[in-house]
């Protein structure tokens, strides 16, 4: 979703100021600290400019917008990126920001329900709006929540991994040291984690996000999980906006979405927005529920990810450790 191509100096530049206008509420705020890092970050890692973010004027200007109005494209990209600004904030002003991302999206002719469900659950964490954002995940991680559902049903019973899958994962703990089959199961030993698939663990689809740790290098704390979000939501070629709200607002706004415990936890704004452009280089989506790494268990970790075009690093070094402890917050 954050492969921003095709846009004009103009388009993005519009793009920024838009950012920058709702992270200072039109200039009425300072511009400082996560906010001010998140408008710095997107001319880095999502909009590829050389721009001064500290020089941008802090309110749209009505050619400005429309640069913005210029095709649905445009509009569309342009509320991706507004929408990392009350993602990224805390507390009630976190709401007031989000109230002018709906604004800016009525004026650019953008009907999201994504942005809906976000302001409705920062503003009351509304039922309604988390089960649509629950289904919406569902969809970005399966296809079919349907298929999902019946997985998580069937777990406790029975072995969800197809056989060719299940045995492959089975063999991690004889996997050649460095390969990624060897790293996946230090990941497993580390964190405690069951390797999913298996009766009993979690069902087979969510082994898709344990090789995002690995192949990302992100850890399993709440910090981490945010990060390993921004790669896959780089990696994903398809719409990956509601996964993205999805995570922030569990790990850094508190909001229950999930059986996992929610948290506000601080993150760093530029470690995120780079895990994003990590993501956004990888050559194939990966992220795609048919993707299947099974294949590439027995190449060498850095192979994988050169072959992949990944590159940099995440929050885990070599021989790091994946689990939470070692990772506070």
């Amino acid at each position: 979703m954050y492969r921003l191509v095709g846009l004009t100096q103009g388009q993005a530049m519009s793009i920024l100021v838009s950012m920058k206008a709702i992270a200072t509420g039109d200039g009425t705020t300072d511009f400082g600290g996560p906010l001010a890092q998140t408008v710095r970050g997107a001319t880095t890692h999502l909009l590829h400019i050389e721009a001064d973010a500290d020089e941008l004027p802090t309110k749209l200007s009505s050619a400005e917008l429309a640069e913005l109005r210029g095709s649905p494209a445009v509009a569309r990209a342009a509320i991706d990126c507004a929408l990392l600004i009350p993602l990224t904030d805390s507390g009630q002003s976190a709401v007031v920001r989000m109230r002018r991302v709906m604004t800016l999206a009525d004026e650019l002719g953008i009907d999201d329900e994504v942005v809906k469900n976000t302001y409705a659950l920062l503003v009351r964490q509304d039922e309604n709006a988390a089960r649509d954002m629950q289904r919406r995940v569902l969809v970005f991680k399966t296809s079919d929540p349907s298929i999902a559902i019946a997985e998580f049903e069937r777990a406790a019973h029975e072995a969800t991994a197809p056989p060719r899958q299940l045995e492959a994962m089975r063999a991690l703990a004889r996997a050649p040291e460095g390969t990624l089959g060897w790293e996946l199961a230090r990941y497993y030993s580390s964190t405690g984690f069951l390797p999913p698939g298996e009766k009993g663990a979690m069902p087979w689809f969510i082994a898709q996000h344990d090789f995002h740790h690995v192949l990302g290098a992100y850890d399993t704390s709440p910090r981490g999980e945010i990060y390993v979000n921004g790669f896959t939501c780089g990696i994903s070629e398809r719409p990956a906006l509601d996964y993205l709200a999805f995570m922030l607002l569990q790990f850094h706004h508190c909001v229950k979405l999930s059986p996992l415990t929610p948290t506000a936890v601080d993150f760093d704004p530029d470690t995120y927005l780079t895990a994003l452009d990590r993501g956004a280089q990888c050559r194939i989506d990966v992220a795609d529920p048919s993707f299947d790494f099974i294949d590439r268990l027995e190449l060498d970790l850095s192979e994988v990810r050169a072959g992949l075009g990944i590159t940099g690093s995440g929050t885990v070094g070599a021989d790091g450790r994946y689990d939470p402890s070692a990772h506070p917050n």
